[in-house]
Order: C-alpha cells, then sequence, then structure tokens
C-alpha cells in the first residue's frame, strides 16, 4: 500500500473534521466544549484509519498463506471495534463530553473515509496485484 494515499486520505479527514469542529463551536455555542467533542469524534476515526493501513500492509507484505493473511485482517477488525467502543465510552463517560457533538465529528470523517477512500482502495489493490506478479 502506497503512503501517500494513507497521508491524503488522512489530510482529508483532518481537514473535514476541523471545519466541522469550528462550524459545531459556532451552531453549538449552548454545548460545552462542542468544538473539542467533535474534534475527539475525529480523532477517532483517524486511528481507525490508521489501524485499516497498518492491517492492510501488513497483510500485503507478509508472504504467508491467504488464511492467515484474512486472519490478520479479522485481528485488525476486532480492534478498530474496540478501540471505537472504548473511545466512545471514554469520551461521552469519562470526560463527559458532548455526545452528538462526539457522533458528529466521528461521522464526518467516516464519511471523508468514505469519499477519499477510493485512492486508498486502489493503492492496496495495486499493491496486492504488483506483488502477485513479482511472485
Amino acid at each position: 500500500m502506497k503512503r501517500h494515499a494513507v497521508r491524503n486520505l488522512l489530510i482529508l479527514q483532518i481537514v473535514v473534521v476541523v471545519i466541522a469542529a469550528a462550524v459545531l463551536f459556532f451552531v453549538r455555542a449552548d454545548a460545552p466544549f462542542a468544538g473539542l467533542a467533535t474534534l475527539y469524534g475525529g480523532a477517532m476515526a483517524l486511528a481507525n484509519t490508521l489501524l485499516l493501513a497498518f492491517r492492510t500492509r501488513r497483510a500485503s507484505v507478509e508472504k504467508s498463506s491467504p488464511r492467515s493473511q484474512a486472519a490478520g485482517l479479522m485481528v485488525g477488525m476486532i480492534e478498530r471495534l474496540v478501540v471505537t467502543l472504548v473511545g466512545f465510552a471514554l469520551g461521552m463517560g469519562w470526560l463527559g463530553l458532548d455526545p452528538i457533538s462526539l457522533l458528529i465529528g466521528f461521522a464526518v470523517a467516516q464519511l471523508a473515509y468514505t469519499a477519499g477512500g477510493r485512492s486508498l482502495r486502489e493503492a492496496a489493490v495495486g499493491s496486492a496485484t504488483h506483488q502477485q506478479r513479482q511472485r
């Protein structure tokens, strides 16, 4: 997987989350730390993107069986789920951040991933195809 594809996707997510945080800072002025909660939700989505890129890169680089590569991707899926659940629990429970703002930050970052993830998928498919040709 090409690093520039991951970098571009992360930049897109960061820009979208910062814009959403600025908007929510003014729109939800009644909610305490609405902008911070939005940034926190976006950071959780960024962590998911990084974990997915790490696991995908690791699976594509390994010269092991497809079964072990699939198992590694499944571990990554569970890892991302746990990170997300713990992140929401910490953000809403322990830190007491505004739940709506936190969810909006997470959602806009995920939407940016969906919009910009095409380059990431193409990079992953391209590197997998390139590795198959080398074998």
